[in-house]
């Protein structure tokens, strides 16, 4: 049996999209736990590209070479995305390495499915059933993908076992989008099709369509109702709440990274696994949420608590199933017990005697405080209030204290309520803030139009929205890959690379390194810890640069991760032109070499570099001669043919590293370093003169190319200016030509 795999891969096709970040954050939650590192590679982004083919080529690649132990890929997810046969063609790479499939089944990968069949069945059983709809109409997902087709299937036959006729009437076109609902809703009323209830593939198809049932003044569910599938987030918070299919996402997510832990360990692993799915009631059907259901007390056996200590057994059961804690465990938390136990005393002390200084809500609103920010929090302060309540019912109390026994829940109920309504409140405040400051530094980001501007922009900023681990990386070669000549990059160089909470920023000498790292070795922590970096490939349409590397940090919204890719996507697109142009603007349309203001502009940094660290310039002045003769007698064109030879004769002499410039006219310039063990002018000279005569023997023009030449020399400490060199040089130079005229 192997060691735990240290590396996971995660390929998505969208991390914030609600599905998905569910299923990501049972990965994550696993592998926090059993201290495996997850490399997260997310596919698309929402510069709405025509073609996503090459993203998904790109993660393949990098997903293939960032030596990984195995692989989780969301291929439901991926399956909206792209054809059918795109999507088996990458399954069938990616398998180069161990796979865990979620959603879709891949074989010779272990597949993770929700149970699509008998969440619909229930729901549409559930419809005619219980409310008595018989019209119900279905909104499909996107045509072959799997999940979708499943959902539509288990429609079809749920009608079927009730005996109702299918409907082709009542059957929409959709693509897993609320747009697709509410064309759905529109159809339907185009076509006067009558319909009672709208069972949707998904939640986000389910919202469009209950969105413009509203506009159209109907009501849910007197006049339809309507169900979807998932279960997201905003299913519970949207008017009026969303009845669904609950889809196991957490669990699926936490069952995949074990999975693959146990294929990795030589483990036999199911080659299918099915997870249940539980239908939700909720006000879009015409049932009212369980917490109203709950509130009143259920019919319970009372005598199995008589007393205090019996009653807190009852109520940390109930609380630790809600809070999805084991309050019986040594390792309980003792805040809470102690906390729930003054809820218990002072209730008993209340209905005795009304106090002024509520004692009972005082206790209540510990409570509340000591399990802030736990899933159920809410649900679970419910759960004790309706335990206290049964208490209440099961002692014999005279008129007085059952009295005041009614009235300290009922100022629970309040308080829960006004608790609720403040937690809203200030989380809204809370998220509004930070989408704000996001949307400051995404604003930051996008106005700026240079590399240096840039890097600095995100060092200052990312740390005050929580990103304190980030690696901006370019790929190391000449031009930016389109579509047609991606090919995987064997190096990359960090524009931006930091971690602030080890005091880190990547050097320029760290800053090459091979892509399939992923990043700089400085980055990773020396004592092994796991990172949990999403990597997100940098497009400007079809154009790819490199990719950017978040670090993760529990409960940072995914959404920011897109919008600072898109911009940071941008902002280098407009530096890359803005490059362009400036390099336009210095060069010699004619030659290709620098033009005067290029010239000027490198030449004055190799002096203030040779003023800093030492060192001699040597500067040549060269003229053209015979240009005017040689446009009189030849034509234009072969003058543009003489003044492009003799750029490639200094080309051809000088070195790539020499700045060489044509200063206009038929004068040109060239300005090099040279150090203690440098070639002679001398032998530079000749060079160029045997250029020359290889133009002239070889070149086939009927001119002969001839150029006269000065120099002159620049020492750190003489005091000299760029201005100085060059008239001596030229001087120089127009010595040595009335010489040769003379002579």
């Amino acid at each position: 049996m192997t060691e735990v795999p240290t590396r996971i891969g995660v390929i998505v096709s969208s991390l914030h999209e609600p599905c998905q970040s569910l299923l990501w954050k049972g990965v994550y939650r696993a592998a926090r736990a059993r201290g495996v590192e997850v490399v997260t590679f997310v596919a698309t982004s929402q510069d709405r590209v025509d073609s996503l083919d090459m993203h998904f080529q790109v993660v393949r690649d990098f997903a293939l070479n960032s030596h990984l132990d195995g692989l989780i890929l969301f291929a439901g997810a991926i399956a909206e995305f792209v054809e059918e046969d795109f999507l088996q063609k990458l399954c069938a790479e990616l398998l180069a390495l161990p796979m865990v499939s979620l959603s879709y089944e891949v074989p010779g990968a272990a597949c993770i499915l929700p149970d699509n069949a008998s969440g619909v069945a229930e729901m549409v059983d559930h419809f005619i059933n219980h409310h008595g709809y018989r019209n119900i109409a279905f909104v499909k997902g996107p045509p072959g993908h799997g999940e979708a087709e499943a959902r539509f299937d288990s429609y079809r036959k749920a009608l079927d076992s009730h005996h109702i006729e299918y409907n082709p009437a009542l059957v929409l076109e959709g693509n897993f989008s609320a747009r697709s609902g509410v064309n759905a809703v529109r159809s339907l009323y185009s076509s006067r099709t009558p319909f009672d209830a709208v069972m949707c593939v998904d939640d986000e198809t389910a919202i469009g369509a209950i969105s413009e049932l509203k506009k159209r003044g109907v009501h849910i569910p007197t006049d339809v109702a309507v169900a979807g599938f998932d279960d997201i987030a905003d299913a519970s918070i949207v008017l009026p709440s969303l009845s669904t299919i609950k889809q196991p996402l957490f669990q699926m997510g936490g069952l995949a990274l074990e999975t693959i832990v146990q294929k990795l360990r030589g483990e036999t692993v199911p080659a299918v696994e099915v997870l249940p799915t539980t239908a939700v009631y909720r006000r879009s059907c015409g049932c009212f949420p369980s917490t109203i259901r709950e509130s009143t007390p259920p019919s319970d056996p009372l005598s199995a608590f008589m007393n205090r200590d019996e009653l807190l057994v009852r109520i940390r059961r109930r609380v630790g199933n809600v809070l999805g804690l084991n309050l019986f465990s040594p390792t309980a938390d003792e805040l809470i017990l102690r906390s729930l136990r003054a809820v218990v005393e002072s209730f008993e002390k209340n209905i005795e005697q009304m106090d002024a200084r509520n004692p009972f809500l005082n206790a209540l609103d510990m409570y509340l405080f000591r399990v802030d920010g736990l899933a159920g929090d809410i649900e679970s302060m419910q759960a004790l209030l309706i335990e206290l309540s049964m208490y209440v019912n099961a002692l014999d109390l005279d008129h007085q204290h059952s009295a005041n026994g009614n009235n300290l829940l009922q100022q629970a109920q309040v308080l829960l309520r006004e608790h609720k309504l403040r937690a809203t409140q200030t989380r809204n405040m809370e998220e509004a803030a930070f989408q704000l400051k996001i949307r400051e530094t995404s604003q930051k980001i996008i106005t700026t139009f240079d590399q240096s501007r840039l890097r600095y922009t995100i060092s200052e900023e990312f740390p005050h929205i929580h990103i304190n681990r980030f690696v901006f990386a370019l790929y190391d070669q000449a031009s930016v890959m389109t579509t047609d000549r991606w090919r995987f990059p064997s190096k990359s160089r960090v524009v931006v690379g930091f971690d602030h909470a080890r005091g880190i920023a990547v050097p320029e000498e760290h800053s090459e390194f091979d892509s399939a790292d992923l990043f700089p070795a400085i980055m990773r922590p020396a004592d092994g810890t796991p990172l949990y970096p999403i990597f997100m490939p940098l497009f400007f349409k079809d154009e790819q640069f490199g990719y950017v590397l978040f670090d993760y940090t529990d409960d940072q919204p995914f959404f920011m991760y897109e919008e600072l890719r898109l911009h940071i996507g941008s902002s280098l697109k407009s530096s890359l032109l803005m490059q362009e142009l400036k390099i336009q603007s210095m060069v010699d349309e004619l030659t290709g070499l620098y033009n005067r203001r290029g010239f000027v502009t490198l030449s004055q940094k190799m002096i203030e570099s040779a003023q800093q660290a030492g060192g001699r310039l040597l500067v040549f002045y060269a003229d053209l001669d015979g240009l005017k003769q040689i446009n009189d007698h030849f034509g234009h064109d072969e003058g543009d043919a003489a003044l492009t030879g003799a750029a490639q004769v200094l080309t051809d002499t000088f070195r790539r590293k020499d700045v060489i410039a044509r200063m206009g006219g038929d004068e040109f310039t060239v300005i090099i370093h040279i150090g203690d063990n440098a070639e002679p002018e001398s032998r530079i000279l000749l060079r160029m003169r045997d250029k020359i005569d290889d133009f002239n023997r070889y070149g086939g023009r009927p001119f002969s190319l001839s150029m006269s030449v000065g120099s002159s020399y620049f020492e750190p400490d003489s005091g000299k200016s760029l201005d100085d060199i060059l008239k001596e040089a030229d001087n120089r130079m127009m010595a040595k030509k009335r010489r040769h005229y003379e002579g």
